[in-house]
C-alpha cells in the first residue's frame, strides 16, 4: 500500500520497456556506442538492481538521502553486473555460466568488448567483423570475433569498466555505519566482479 512503491515498480516497469525497445533498435548494430550501450544496461538490469535495493530502503523506512545512496548503489552494480556478463559471454566457462558462449552476438547483441574492440581495431578487421554480424555467420567466425576483441583490449577494458561501477558502488555505501547490513553489500559488489575473476 506505500505508494512510493507503487511508483517505483510503475517508474522501473516504463524503463525497462524503453531498455527493451532501445536494444532491439541497436540490435545487429555495428555503429552503437559504449554510450548506447551503457544506456540500454542502465534501462534494462541496473533499474531492476536500483529498484529492489530502493525497495528495501523504503521498506526499512530510512531517511531520502539514504535511500538515494541504495538507488544508486544498486545502479552501479546492476551496471558492474552486466558489464561482467558480457564479458562472460565471451571468455567465460559455458558449463559454469549457465548459457553457452556467444549466445548474445548470435542473438545480434552487441555488447561492450565488441563496442571497444569494433571502435579501436583496424579497418580490414572492423570491414570482417561487419560482414559477420551482418550475415550472422557468428558459429564459424566466433573464434574470429574473440581473437579481435581479446587483442584489441575489449576483455581488459570491460573488466577494467566493471571494477569502476563496483568501486562507485560500494562508494555509496559510505553514509551507512559498520554492520552487518552494509557488509553483506558489500559482500554482494565483491562476488559481482569475482563471478570470473
Amino acid at each position: 500500500g506505500d505508494l512510493r512503491l507503487l511508483k517505483l515498480i510503475a517508474d522501473t516497469a516504463t524503463e525497462l520497456s524503453e531498455g527493451e525497445i532501445l536494444e532491439v533498435m541497436k540490435t545487429n548494430d555495428i555503429g552503437i556506442t559504449e554510450q548506447d550501450y551503457i544506456q540500454i544496461v542502465t534501462r534494462k538490469t541496473a533499474v531492476l538492481f536500483s529498484a529492489a535495493c530502493q525497495s528495501g530502503a523504503i521498506l526499512g523506512n530510512v531517511s531520502a538521502q539514504e535511500i538515494l545512496a541504495l538507488k544508486q548503489f544498486g545502479s552501479n552494480l546492476g551496471i558492474a553486473f552486466q558489464l561482467v556478463d558480457d564479458l562472460l559471454d565471451f571468455v567465460g566457462e559455458g558449463s559454469e555460466f549457465g548459457k553457452s558462449i556467444g549466445k548474445d552476438l548470435q542473438e545480434g547483441k552487441i555488447t561492450l568488448p565488441l563496442i571497444f574492440a569494433l571502435r579501436v581495431c583496424k579497418k580490414s578487421e572492423r570491414a570482417y567483423l561487419s560482414d559477420i554480424i551482418t550475415k550472422r555467420s557468428f558459429e564459424s567466425s566466433f573464434d574470429y570475433v574473440l581473437d579481435v576483441v581479446k587483442r584489441q583490449g575489449g576483455i581488459d577494458y570491460t573488466e577494467e569498466l566493471a571494477r569502476e561501477y563496483i568501486q562507485k558502488a560500494k562508494e555509496c555505501l559510505s553514509i551507512f555505519p559498520s554492520n552487518s547490513g552494509r557488509d553483506a553489500l558489500l559482500a554482494i559488489a565483491d562476488f559481482v566482479i569475482q563471478r570470473r575473476f
